[in-house]
């Protein structure tokens, strides 16, 4: 303790130090301060060192003398004062054209070329033309069939080695791999051979897969490589003789002269190769002969196609594979003028059987979960109550509860298995859904000429993504929300639906009333409008094309923006809430400063 002259009269101040390294300044009996030390002094006291008076000198019993004082160092840093100065808008006028021009040139420019490194990964995907001679396919559900078995080539390549590289294959159900994950320790230039077969006796929606490869730079940073494999039709389908009637039709109508069926399809002709190239008949392997056989017809005298099956589902892969062979074997390396558009109404009831089925097995799964949970809260009731029975002291009668703890038993085993299958034919229908709604995806977009941004759009929309199975949200729900959403706002009648965009909570329903009802007003739409467009990409269009015009103005045109504020607020009651978005960004477009662009937002949302 080291007691020192108080400032105030009849107060006494010290110094006391503990053997747990603390310092505590008191004033009589009031603790004022309290402070760490590095180590336990055995002597303290206060010193004036070079004028600075109030110094502590502590030593400890090792002989360290030290020199400290109380509080925290002072900041003598004092912000400067900001300069104030108006604002030029001639130089932020020039400034934003000049900022708008590169950003434009930017955005044109499609092709963003990046440096390869010397750690860069390269594959390669080899898709053989033909089968395998002896298939690959292992533990196949399909009986009554060969399968065939595809062997495609993957190679890996880099300029240094890489260590720790795993490649992955991705196949959606029924297709199968003969490997899923590759591991290589080290990759200079490696090569794997992957066998692909069909597995199950559903339909396949479709038939590519992703060769997808992880792995490490040198400096950690991690790094993925992934490659389409597009397999051929004639790894899940066979050459079978045509049909000459069905249930579903598909009229495809060109500008071109029909082709000959054997050259587009010289690999699935089969016993159809000695026709007239008129019809071929195709059907996937393991299904049934009487309602899985695809027909494809070419007219003799019209530039028209025809596909027919008595499933709607098995319609989708053979159109796409004709398609994309007549727009091959019309381009041959150049651009054509080949047009295609589909001819008829749509298969919205078809496409409504196929969904129907699908959310039927929901329905089903659900109830087998709450019958399977009832069961399994049965059964251990029933246990806890013989195994009472059988700790007690005086045996008691079991009163038949083995038997209904065998019942049950039976009773959960048949309850696993009915979900079991239900699951597996889940998986089947979600599949067969698939292929539907990219069907009628392709004939919308075919009918109605859309562009590949739009095809983009409404396959967003009417999204074919069913194979992951959720229990908290099914696909139904999901599409039937996004349809809503679109019909109340990119394709909504003006004045009447727009604005009344309401949130709904994404729960099974109890019916597909209201999905049938807003896929039916969504075709309605398309039909009358023609075009699919997002509000955010015709702002976008509107507001370069007034940014482009605002270059073309001299700068002693430039109205300053207290007025332009003033304009848009007398002039937004005369903007329909369908342009307040293009309006807004017009008014961004001719904004110079970012806290008048906050300001403009703030006072036009009003």
């Amino acid at each position: 303790m080291f007691p020192y002259a108080s400032l105030s009269d009849g107060k006494v101040n010290y110094m006391v130090c503990s053997h747990t390294k603390s310092l505590m300044i008191y004033e009589d009996t009031k603790l004022m301060w309290a402070a760490q030390l590095p180590r336990v002094p055995v002597c303290i006291c206060t010193a004036t060192l070079h004028n600075q008076s109030g110094l502590i000198v502590t030593l400890d019993d090792s002989g360290h003398v030290q020199c400290s004082y109380l509080g925290t160092d002072p900041s003598f840093f004092i912000a400067p004062a900001i300069e104030a100065r108006d604002i030029n808008y001639n130089e932020k006028n020039a400034e934003m054209k000049e900022l708008q021009r590169f950003i434009r040139a930017s955005t044109n420019n499609e092709a963003y070329l990046t440096n390869a490194s010397e750690d860069d990964l390269e594959m390669t995907v080899t898709v053989p033309s033909n089968l395998d001679a002896i298939t690959l396919a292992q533990d196949v559900k399909i009986r009554d069939d060969t399968i065939p078995s595809v062997s495609v080539t993957v190679s890996l390549s880099c300029r240094q080695p890489i260590a720790n590289v795993l490649l992955s294959i991705d196949c959606a159900p029924p297709l199968s791999a003969t490997q899923t994950a590759v591991s290589f320790a080290s990759v200079v230039e490696v090569t794997t051979v992957i066998g692909f077969y069909l597995n199950e006796t559903f339909i396949p929606s479709s038939v590519t897969a992703n060769a997808v490869a992880t792995y490490n730079t040198a400096s950690g940073a991690p790094r993925v490589v992934v490659r389409e494999i597009k397999l051929p039709l004639l790894l899940v389908m066979k050459a079978v003789p045509p049909m000459k009637t069905a249930t579903h039709k598909i009229t495809i109508d060109t500008n071109k002269p029909p082709v000959n069926l054997n050259e587009l399809f010289p690999d699935l002709l089969g016993m159809n190769a000695h026709g007239a190239g008129q019809a071929i008949g195709l059907q996937f392997f393991g299904t049934n002969p009487e309602k899985a056989v695809v027909t494809i017809l070419a007219s003799k005298t019209s530039q028209r196609y025809r596909l027919q099956c008595d499933s709607l589902d098995c319609l989708w892969l053979p159109t796409k594979e004709l398609i994309e062979k007549l727009v091959k074997y019309y381009s041959q390396g150049q651009k054509t003028d080949l047009k295609i558009s589909y001819i008829g109404n749509l298969p919205l009831q078809e496409y409504f059987t196929v969904v129907e089925e699908h959310f039927q097995l929901r329905i089903m799964r659900e109830k087998h979960k709450h019958v399977l949970s009832d069961r399994a809260a049965q059964f251990r009731a029933i246990q806890r109550r013989l195994l009472m029975r059988f700790k007690d002291k005086t045996p008691a009668p079991l009163a038949n509860l083995d038997t209904l703890l065998e019942g049950t038993y039976q009773q959960l085993l048949a309850l696993s298995e009915a979900f079991e299958e239900t699951e597996w034919e889940l998986e089947r229908t979600a599949s067969s859904v698939t292929s539907a709604t990219k069907l009628l995806n392709l004939l919308i977009t075919l009918s109605h000429g859309m562009m590949q941004r739009e095809a983009d759009i409404l396959e967003a929309c009417l999204s074919p993504d069913v194979l992951i199975a959720s229990d908290e949200q099914g696909w139904e729900e999901r599409v039937d929300v996004a349809v809503a959403h679109m019909l109340r706002t990119c394709l909504a009648k003006a004045g009447k639906d727009l604005g009344q965009v309401a949130t709904s909570l994404l729960t099974m329903p109890t019916d597909l009333t209201k999905f049938q009802k807003h896929i039916k007003l969504l075709c309605d739409r398309l039909a009358k409008t023609g075009h699919l467009s997002l509000g955010t990409e015709a702002d976008s269009e509107q507001t370069e094309v007034e940014a482009e015009a605002a270059d073309d103005e001299s700068p002693d045109s430039v109205v300053p923006v207290d007025s332009q504020v003033a304009e848009s607020n007398s002039s937004k009651k005369r903007v329909s809430k369908h342009g307040a978005s293009s309006y807004l960004n017009v008014l961004y477009a001719d904004c110079h400063d970012n806290r008048w662009r906050h300001c403009l937002e703030n006072e036009f949302l009003k």
